[in-house]
């Protein structure tokens, strides 16, 4: 697995329970600016919307493949994904669903494993932060390894 697949498959370990979830509390999915795409100059003062950012740390050696090819090489890439809720101040129920939006992020992602089983998540905390300008605010915080093969 690399990057980009690392990628794919946290997002959908995240979406399989996110979007139907978030859908339940909030009525809408809300809007997710994923690494590499591009936010608005400023977001809609009345919708919850998300930042994920992710932070690879440097990779260890796991081990070297079986058999005649000892050029084939196995890592372990550890990683930290940052998920950045912002809800509208003018909700007057934003604290209960921002918390309970919060929980269920933390839940679609504590301790699973993507189906090829190279991709492992382990700890996971939700960050409680003051509000800014307009908007009630938490982190949810997934550390995260993933296997990657090089040769």
């Amino acid at each position: 697995m690399n990057y980009t697949e690392a990628s794919d498959a946290i997002q959908k370990m995240f979406w399989s329970v996110f979007k139907p979830a978030s859908t339940a509390i909030l009525g809408y999915t809300p809007k997710v600016y994923w690494p590499d795409s591009v936010e608005p100059a400023s977001a809609a003062t009345d919708k919850v919307w998300m930042r994920v950012s992710r932070r690879d740390l440097p990779e260890t050696l796991a081990g070297f493949a079986e058999g005649e090819n000892q050029s084939v090489k196995r890592y372990d890439v550890p990683a930290t994904l940052f998920i950045q809720f912002f809800y509208p101040q003018s909700d007057g129920s934003a604290n209960t669903k921002l918390s309970q939006l919060a929980q269920v992020a933390k839940d679609a992602l504590q301790g699973k494993h993507d189906p090829t089983n190279v991709l492992w998540t382990r700890d996971c905390s939700i960050v409680s932060l003051n509000p800014e300008l307009t908007w009630f605010r938490k982190n949810v915080v997934v550390d995260f390894t993933y296997q990657e093969i090089k040769r």
